[in-house]
């Protein structure tokens, strides 16, 4: 996709496709069959409450390793939200399974009609920034 550009790593977050694609293993594998076709590096797995289980994200990391793709996993709870402990707990064990950016998302508000701010948890010998992010996003 960016071919005259090759050392900039390119992806997207499947909060975009919430709506359509809700979260289960098998909307996420369609999501990484998709970045494959576009050519991406990477993928944000969003799971909002960290639906989600361990296993499946076992499995979703090793598909998105047999397509060459990075997985960075992010939640879509904020930290003043009152079942933010619970999914959180649930998130960073599906979180420590991926092997891209080796973080973890989630927002910093009370709620989804409140401004929000994202934040991130890195894991691993030393941070690692997330790569640059070209939006497919709208917003």
């Amino acid at each position: 996709m960016l071919k005259k550009y090759p050392e900039i790593k390119h992806g997207f977050t499947t909060t975009n496709f919430l709506k359509p694609l809700p979260v289960s293993l098998e909307n996420k594998k369609k999501l990484l069959d998709l970045a494959g076709e576009l050519g991406c590096s990477w993928v944000e797995i969003r799971d909002p409450s960290a639906s989600l289980t361990v296993d499946e994200c076992r499995q979703l990391m090793a598909y998105a390793k047999s397509k060459n793709i990075e997985l960075g996993y992010a939640l879509q709870v904020g930290l003043l939200d009152p079942m933010f402990g619970e999914i959180f707990s649930r998130g960073l064990a599906n979180a420590v399974v991926f092997e891209g950016p080796r973080t973890i998302r989630t927002l910093y508000c009370q709620g989804l009609d409140k401004p929000a701010f994202s934040g991130s948890l890195h894991f691993g010998p030393q941070p690692v920034l997330p790569p640059t992010s070209f939006a497919f996003s709208q917003g």
